[in-house]
């Protein structure tokens, strides 16, 4: 189950993306929360790729609030639902690292998850901020083949 394979990082990552949907009153968590979530761990390594491209948290934030408008403050349930597309990625940074038998689920491959799922918020949102799904996809593989003691062969 792919709850057994997160790192704590990634679970941190998850929280956060939970945490963020709920303080703008989303009846969901998707991927513009996945997005913020990401970059509200400032010590994961996704955060760090994305700094690198001069994504920060603030203008994450910002274009996310461009395309999804907060929701009104309501009772939300618990816990908030993923949408499907949050459920793909998820699914899809699950099966990144059991590829190359990474072990555990990383923030790295949540972040590939997220551009490789794509055309939903959280990659509007980085399109928007000036980045393309294969710079960011060049960036995680390179860091997969660092892991692994290995070089990227470019």
């Amino acid at each position: 189950m792919l709850e057994q394979r997160l790192n704590e990082q990634a679970w941190r990552v998850v929280a956060l993306a939970e945490a963020e949907a709920r303080e703008r009153n989303f009846s969901h968590v998707g991927t513009e929360s996945l997005l913020v979530g990401l970059l509200r761990d400032q010590n994961c390594w996704a955060s760090a790729l994305l700094g690198r491209y001069g994504v920060t948290l603030d203008r994450a934030r910002a274009q996310v609030a461009t395309r999804v408008a907060a929701g009104p403050p309501e009772q939300v349930s618990e816990p908030l639902p993923f949408t499907p597309r949050m459920e793909q990625v998820l699914a899809r940074a699950n099966q990144e690292s059991l590829d190359h038998n990474d072990g555990d689920v990383g923030t790295e491959h949540i972040l590939f998850g997220l551009v490789d799922v794509g055309e939903r918020e959280g990659m509007h949102a980085l399109r928007a901020l000036g980045l393309s799904a294969g710079a960011i996809r060049d960036g995680v593989v390179a860091r997969l083949f660092e892991q692994r003691g290995q070089r990227h062969p470019r």
